[in-house]
């Protein structure tokens, strides 16, 4: 059915508009990222809900934590099809007759809003167990909030998870605009709040706040926050608001941090899985903007890498960190790994709120990408947008190779097969991908670090400052003068000089 309302353009996912020729709803969406790195808002849209012509459903969904912009997505794509099927069967079930009697059922209201209540509950439930049993996603440190609306006929159910708002405009009787707060922040320790009192009127508005027993933090912040509150928040759920006068509903995401100087489209993939995912990031001549943080902030490595690359510059990546935490076969290829030290990582990257990343820009050609894929496979394929030194925002979005999970690789990338993961890493002894008891491969780190330092002041100190061992704690600059010092005037194997000179 989702399928069928996206080719039928009754879907919308990403900025822009949607209406159905036979419907009088007209839903527009806009994003734009903030000054936090990567845009973790999502939100969808989907006209003649469940077939149902008079029936609209919205959702924002603000991701928060190092995968937020992932569970985002996720939860995005997970509500309505659920929220769906939930309600048939509560539909199916609420009636003893065999023929469902819908005159009956769209007059009572009260009766009708418990099955979208009973529909939501059932939802909210098994996603918040998909999420915490999701191998790829760290169910202590990431979550999402989840505003959704239903609009059938003349009524709205709202079902609100966290701190993303809602807000009715209305008419005053001078013709003014005049907004109205439908959803009030679930934060720990926040006290309740009363609706206003019911208007006589004849539209109606249901507010339904899922899981209104007392709740953990993981219940009242957001999806898949696995934190206890031990002292329960405290809320009331309005039973009715009645209104006349509607003009149209706004639903703000409360952590946009946008600014006018930064405004950016957001992206509609945030993750990237397959080719398909790529090519939606191509530029209008054909190219596709790489992220480079390791040794692509070497023109001369990025060039053995990729002869035709165009355009290498600087460019500046807030939200994220460099760490060295991914165990590189190529190391042992090359016969500068050092297993009897630990000294086999070279770099990653992981979403981590506050930090900025300086790093390096380049276009490869379509063509390409394929083989990109190919090399990069343990890491997982993200699409941000760098900006310049003085934070002015890219045109075009590019890829950064970040932080996958070994789980992940093995299920996904080596598709459960053990010969498949021989090949890439058991060959090699190497029984775990993403460690944090490792250390930097000295060749490597020698030339990530000269690399830097060829590229400027601001880049060097970046590097030094912001990239950190496997601990998440020691600096390399702290790194560089302790434990490894002497790394930076080791000379790399004759056969490797070039290859690994900065």
């Amino acid at each position: 059915m989702a399928k069928d309302a996206k080719k039928n353009e009754l879907m919308l996912s990403s900025s822009g508009t949607v209406k159905s020729n036979r419907s009088n709803n007209f839903a527009s969406v806009c994003s734009k990222r903030g000054q936090k790195g990567i845009n973790q808002d999502c939100a969808v849209v989907w006209e003649e809900f469940g077939c149902q012509e008079d029936t609209i459903f919205c959702g924002i969904f603000d991701g928060h934590g190092p995968w937020g912009h992932i569970v985002a997505k996720r939860v995005r794509e997970w509500v309505p099809p659920s929220l769906l099927c939930n309600w048939q069967k509560n539909l199916i079930a609420s009636t003893s007759t065999e023929e469902l009697d819908m005159d009956q059922l769209n007059t009572n209201i009260h009766h009708q809003f418990d099955i979208w209540k009973q529909s939501y509950l059932k939802t909210y439930s098994d996603i918040d167990l998909e999420l915490k049993q999701h191998p790829g996603i760290d169910s202590f440190r990431s979550g999402t909030t989840a505003l959704t609306i239903i609009k059938q006929g003349e009524h709205l159910v709202i079902a609100n998870v966290g701190d993303s708002r809602a807000v009715l405009a209305t008419t005053s009787d001078d013709g003014n605009l005049v907004p109205l707060q439908l959803t009030v922040d679930f934060k720990p320790n926040i006290p309740g709040f009363s609706s206003p009192r019911p208007l006589p009127m004849s539209n109606s508005l249901f507010l339904s706040f899922p899981l209104s027993f007392p709740p953990t933090l993981s219940h009242v912040r957001a999806f898949n926050l696995r934190s206890t509150v031990h002292s329960p928040v405290t809320f009331s759920a309005p039973t009715s608001y009645l209104a006349s006068h509607r003009k149209f509903l706004y639903i703000p995401s409360l952590t946009m941090h946008s600014n006018p100087k930064l405004a950016a489209t957001q992206l509609d993939v945030s993750q990237l899985d397959d080719l398909s995912d790529f090519e939606k990031l191509l530029s209008p001549s054909g190219h596709i903007s790489i992220c480079g943080f390791g040794s692509l902030l070497s023109e001369k490595s990025a060039r053995s890498t990729f002869p035709n690359l165009l355009n290498f510059r600087v460019a500046k990546l807030n939200g994220f960190r460099r760490v060295f935490a991914h165990v590189a076969p190529i190391f042992f290829d090359r016969g500068i790994a050092k297993p009897e030290t630990k000294e086999i990582s070279s770099l990653s990257v992981e979403p981590c709120e506050g930090e900025t990343l300086i790093v390096t820009v380049f276009e490869i050609q379509k063509s390409e990408i394929p083989a990109f894929m190919d090399r990069e496979l343990e890491f997982r394929f993200l699409a941000v947008l760098p900006e310049t030194l003085d934070g002015e925002p890219f045109a075009n979005p590019g890829v950064l190779c970040a932080r996958y999970s070994d789980k992940e690789f093995f299920q996904i990338r080596c598709k459960g097969s053990k010969d498949i993961y021989f090949q890439h890493y058991g060959r090699y002894n190497i029984d775990k991908i993403w460690r944090d008891d490792i250390l930097p491969c000295r060749v490597y780190l020698r030339h990530c670090v000269l690399a830097a330092k060829n590229l400027g002041d601001i880049a060097y100190n970046n590097f030094l400052d912001h990239t950190f061992l496997g601990d998440r704690t020691t600096t390399i600059r702290t790194y560089l003068a302790t434990t490894g010092s002497g790394i930076m005037e080791e000379e790399p194997p004759e056969s490797l000089k070039s290859r690994y000179g900065g």
